[in-house]
């Protein structure tokens, strides 16, 4: 559980500030452009991954699946 998932509407916020950060760590020249490009991509990916997966396994102690008899 992210927190992009939690409270959908910081989301936009959120990609804001780690853009914000990326151009920075450029910008006072501690990264090239590549190593943020590539960071971003493979930290997306992991965190998708873990994000499914923890959802596959735990998601229904965070959401149970309501059914027919509960109102």
């Amino acid at each position: 559980m992210t927190l992009g998932q939690m409270f959908a509407q910081i989301r936009p916020w959120l990609w804001f500030w780690a853009t914000s950060i990326a151009f920075a760590q450029i910008y006072v020249g501690l990264h090239f452009p590549l190593d943020v490009i590539c960071g971003a991509m493979l930290g997306f990916i992991l965190g998708r991954f873990w994000s499914l997966l923890y959802n596959h396994y735990y998601g229904h102690l965070l959401f149970p699946i309501k059914t027919i008899y509960e109102h």
